[in-house]
This record gives structure tokens, C-alpha cells and sequence, in this order.
């Protein structure tokens, strides 16, 4: 075979590989996708928009379970979006007090730590805990150690 011919049967090779790859992945993901339920929701908290976790999920699920209800009207729709909408922003300023307690808190730790280390211990310690990301410890004078 010429080499012009073994570079087309190696292209077409790939070309075919390629697309019965993507057919699969199609039939899979309609096999495996999304509950049609949940495909394309709306409401107070839609995917992708908005508030984005767990409280969101469970509350747009809720909402769409509840409407398969034939007694579930209109208003207690409306009256259940504006129950979340309002308790969301509370649990927002919850968070947001939790976080300033939060914050005291480590100022006050960090307070009552400098006043047992030495100066040049706390140096130590304040530069630990600054490059000591996530999946590094503290492990004493000897500096940072992996997990």
C-alpha cells in the first residue's frame, strides 16, 4: 500500500473511532442523565442560576414534587416561594453572623497563642499558617509536612 492510502485508513480509522465514541456517550447520558424531572427546572432556584447548592436543590425538588399534586394550587406555590425566598435570606444572615463569630473567635485563639510563644515562635507559627494550604499540617519547628 502506498503511504497517501495508509494515512487515509489511519485517518478514517480515527474519524470512526471518534464518532462511535460520541454516539456511546449520547446513549449512555440519555440512559444515565438527569431524572426528567429535574431536566430544564425553573422556579426559585434554578440550576446554574441563582443560589447554587443543596438548599437550592431540595427546594426546587420539593416544589415539583408538590405540583404533581392535583389539590397543590397556585397560590401555595406562590405563598412556598416567598417562604424560602424569605428564610434564605435569613439563613444568609445567619451564615454571615456565624462567620463574624467565626472570626472573633480565631482572633481571640491567635491573641491567647501569642501570649505563650516567644516572638520568634510566633513568627514561625504565623508563617506556617500561611503557606500551610490545604492538605498541609503544622508539625512543629521542623516546618510543614504533607498529609
Amino acid at each position: 500500500m502506498s503511504e497517501t492510502r495508509t494515512r487515509l485508513w489511519i485517518a478514517l480509522f480515527v474519524l470512526a473511532v471518534f464518532v462511535c465514541g460520541l454516539s456511546a456517550g449520547i446513549g449512555v447520558s440519555t440512559w444515565f442523565g438527569p431524572r426528567p424531572e429535574l431536566r430544564g427546572a425553573r422556579g426559585l432556584f434554578p440550576p446554574g442560576g441563582g443560589r447554587i447548592g443543596p438548599q437550592a436543590f431540595v427546594s426546587e425538588q420539593i416544589l415539583e414534587r408538590l405540583a404533581r399534586d392535583p389539590n397543590f394550587t397556585d397560590d401555595q406555590r406562590q405563598r412556598l416561594e416567598a417562604l424560602f425566598a424569605e428564610r434564605q435570606d435569613r439563613f444568609r444572615q445567619f451564615n454571615q453572623d456565624m462567620r463574624a463569630r467565626f472570626e472573633r473567635e480565631q482572633a481571640s485563639l491567635h491573641d491567647e497563642i501569642a501570649a505563650i510563644l516567644t516572638p520568634s515562635q510566633m513568627e514561625m507559627f504565623d508563617a506556617a499558617r500561611r503557606s500551610g494550604g490545604p492538605g498541609r499540617r503544622w508539625r512543629g519547628p521542623g516546618g510543614m509536612r504533607g498529609r
